[in-house]
């Protein structure tokens, strides 16, 4: 796997070659010089190495290794008011989830809980008012923790997507669920109370959905990936919701999937990027 940087989406330099190698690379917040990468697949089949680079990807060091092949890594956060605390969540191939914590930015680790009721988690966020309060995605629904992990209660059955925190709205959960191989939903939680979402509906199915808040302008941003009967064009539409109404920003048709990833330019906020495997969009507000 390999990292690249670039300034023009024009040019690229190749910052990181991690031979043999197939996972996940992370920034710190905090630091952008500061990067990780997550191994969860090697040579010899599914792996736990995790690497980090202080230079901005030029030496790299690893940091975190197990050899435990009951386990997978499954995410990396990084806690909203400690910049030397980060989180690994883990799964057990059978069933349940490992939290592994490090408190000097990870350069030593040691587990925090484990919980044999969550399969299958894929992301773990954590409320920027609240270090105690924990979300994790997975297969068999929607967690929150309101203690660090220590205990959990189920929000959803359906299978959880992406969930994000949103402060500026009454302290608002928002979360993505699979109700089935093509219907995708959006929740909104406050206060033990869940409210459903309604994704226009454009007549195609609806492939995948993502969700992301952006702190600058407490907007939530919502990208719905839809595909048409005959499988051979992708249509995405980027959207933010105000009123619990879905205001149109840009759409896009592509052969290419579109990840349901969104990310904010850290230096202007009108600037919002996605991408396919294939290709990154940039998309400037007006």
């Amino acid at each position: 796997m390999t990292l690249y940087s670039s300034k023009d989406f024009k040019k690229y330099n190749k910052i990181a070659l991690f031979e043999g190698h197939f996972g996940q690379f992370y920034v710190s917040p905090y630091n952008s010089k500061e990067i990780f990468f997550m191994s969860t697949e090697g040579k010899e089949g599914t792996e736990q190495i995790v690497f980090k680079s202080n230079d901005g990807g030029k030496s790299w060091g690893q940091v975190y290794y197990n050899s435990d092949d009951s386990m997978m890594l499954a995410d990396m956060t990084f806690s909203p008011s400690n910049r030397n605390e980060i989180f690994l969540v883990k799964n057990d191939k059978e069933h349940g989830i490992e939290i592994i914590e490090s408190h000097d930015s990870g350069i030593h680790w040691s587990k925090a809980n484990s919980t044999k009721e969550i399969i299958m988690s894929t992301h773990l966020v954590i409320d920027p008012n609240n270090s105690k309060h924990f979300l994790v995605s997975a297969s068999n629904g929607l967690w929150e923790s309101i203690d660090g992990g220590v205990s959990w209660k189920q929000i959803t059955t359906s299978e959880s997507l992406t969930a994000i925190f949103a402060p500026s709205k009454n302290d608002n959960v928002y979360f993505t669920t699979r109700e089935s191989i093509n219907e995708g939903c959006i929740y909104e939680l406050n206060n033990g109370k869940i409210k459903k979402i309604s994704i226009p509906n454009m007549g195609e199915l609806i492939y995948n959905v993502g969700i992301a808040y952006q702190n600058s302008t407490g907007k939530v941003y919502v990208i719905v990936i839809r595909q048409n009967e005959s499988n051979s064009l992708y249509d995405t539409t980027l959207y933010y919701i105000e009123n619990d109404s879905f205001i149109k920003v840009t759409n896009i048709k592509s052969k290419y999937s579109i990840l349901p990833n969104l990310i904010f330019d850290a230096t202007n906020q009108n600037v919002i990027y996605f991408y396919s495997y294939k290709n990154i969009y940039k998309v400037v507000l007006s």
